[in-house]
């Protein structure tokens, strides 16, 4: 299995930021987030939230926003905008630009500063203004920095005129904090690692598909020693639509100290032809009432339907809200079905043998494909120097300058460890997650059923069963 997408299902979608600090001289950073497929990494503000949802509009496409604490008053947010524009632009005049165009954008505009800046090793620039807005003065900061021919990285604070003077010291922060990665792999390697994951797809029976079935298991999920969720997962043999094929369950909470719980529900279908699949992610985030503001809900819907070699998705990211319907796709012959994605370890011979294979997944944030590499390194001790007998690393990637997930599993292809980024899982025993998490289970779901029916209108949304960390053994079909 590869966890990747799973982690991401519970730490990256709207980020995990520690708690902020109490107010200091220097403002406070977290730790860096990364985007390999945009190949940057940047250190957001400690306490704001991270949503990765890639917006497109007619400037650009925003490829990731910093959410200040949430409050019943004006919120602050920093965005992260790829800008193409037709023709190549010294630093001068796209300064020039980028402060005219706030002109044009609002009224009684307000420049404080521009001037060229080092960003990123390159020469970019910034721009400090106030401008006014529905009876409000607002604060406004952009940064910008070329990453290739007619490519830019735009980085923008918009929040009100009220907030203290660190604000600019804050954004100049988390500007010095952008890194522009490289790849980890040259077009050469890639074309021969995606040449390799499609062959091995090819070779895939319905027998070996079969036989990768696994009973439900359970993974503790620790960060800095502490453990902090887990997740229950389990694969069948599964009739949908007619047609018979595999169904993988993926049920689990995470919960952070600060205040937050996060339930995750996801259901995949791969039928026995590796041509038709289905899925469907529900996520729920519970965010407890603090001083400032009450208790309130995120939620998140993803879906998804293949038919040979057509995708449909869909996805919606409010409480309530009707799915963003994606525009179809045609997949190419290096796609790789979610199923397969999650049982590739125990479907590859040989585990014994270095190779790199890649394929393209879908990634609803970006409703777009992406590069997976999954780099097989053969034989290697677990980090923690456990003996567990011969265990096998496979180091996986989103993207072509991404961090490494590092996955340890034993010859059958079973999980014993797996290490992303600071976030690490192990497998445990079901009565010793009951134990440990069912009562903080039980408390957070009641939270969200009830946050949930005060101000969704889509009730359906909210219906749950009796807490279990075991997932249902269900034999009915999945929700479409």
């Amino acid at each position: 299995m590869m966890f990747y997408s799973l982690v991401a299902s519970f730490v990256i979608l709207w980020g995990q930021s520690p708690p902020a600090k109490p107010a200091e001289a220097t403002p406070a950073l977290a730790d860096a987030y990364v985007d390999g497929s945009e190949e940057f990494s940047i250190r957001p503000p400690a306490g704001w939230q991270l949503n990765r949802q890639r917006i497109p509009d007619g400037r650009g496409i925003t490829v990731l926003r910093m959410l200040g604490p949430f409050t019943t008053g004006p919120t602050e947010e920093i965005s992260v905008r790829r800008v193409d524009v037709p023709d190549r632009r010294t630093p001068e005049k796209m300064l020039r630009l980028t402060a005219d165009s706030l002109g044009l954008e609002f009224s009684e505009v307000r420049i404080a500063s521009q001037q060229l800046q080092q960003i990123a090793e390159k020469q970019g620039g910034f721009v400090s203004a106030a401008y006014g807005h529905e009876g409000m003065v607002w604060r406004r900061m952009e940064a910008f920095v070329e990453v290739g021919p007619r490519s830019y990285l735009v980085l923008t604070y918009n929040g009100p005129l009220t907030t203290d003077t660190s604000r600019e010291s804050l954004f100049q922060l988390i500007v010095s904090s952008l890194t522009l990665l490289k790849r980890t792999i040259g077009d050469a390697e890639l074309r021969d690692a995606l040449a390799a994951g499609q062959e091995w797809m090819a070779s895939l029976t319905e027998g070996q598909l079969k036989q990768a079935l696994v009973q439900p298991y359970y993974l503790r999920m620790e960060m800095g020693g502490r453990a902090v969720g887990f997740v229950a997962m389990e694969s069948s043999e599964f009739v949908l639509d007619k047609r018979l094929g595999i169904r993988m369950l993926e049920r689990g909470w995470t919960f952070d100290t600060g205040g937050r719980a996060r339930s995750l529900d996801h259901s995949m279908f791969l039928a026995l032809d590796f041509q038709n699949e289905r899925w469907r992610s529900n996520s729920f985030t519970l965010i407890e009432a603090t001083p400032q503001a009450g208790g309130r809900l995120e939620c998140a819907l993803e879906e998804g339907l293949r038919i040979q070699d057509r995708l449909s998705s869909g996805q919606s990211y409010a409480c309530g809200a009707p799915a963003t319907q994606n525009a179809a796709l045609k997949l190419p012959k290096t796609y790789l079905s979610r199923v397969l994605v999650r049982l590739l370890p125990r479907l590859v011979k040989e585990l014994d043998k270095p190779r790199r294979m890649a394929f393209t997944t879908f990634d609803h944030l970006r409703g777009d494909l992406v590069i997976l590499i999954a780099d097989f390194k053969g034989e290697r001790p677990l980090p923690s120097g456990d003996s567990k007998g011969k265990t096998y690393r496979i180091d996986e990637y989103e993207g072509l300058a991404s961090e490494a997930s590092s996955l340890f599993v034993d010859a059958e292809g079973k999980t014993v460890f797996v290490q992303a980024g600071k976030t690490t899982l192990r497998p445990a025993e079901k009565d010793e997650l009951e134990r440990e998490m069912a009562a903080r289970v039980a408390d957070a779901d009641r939270m969200i059923s009830e946050i949930g029916q005060r101000y969704s209108e889509d009730q359906d949304r909210f219906k749950k069963g009796p807490i279990e960390v075991l997932p249902p053994a269900s034999t009915s079909k999945p929700s479409r």
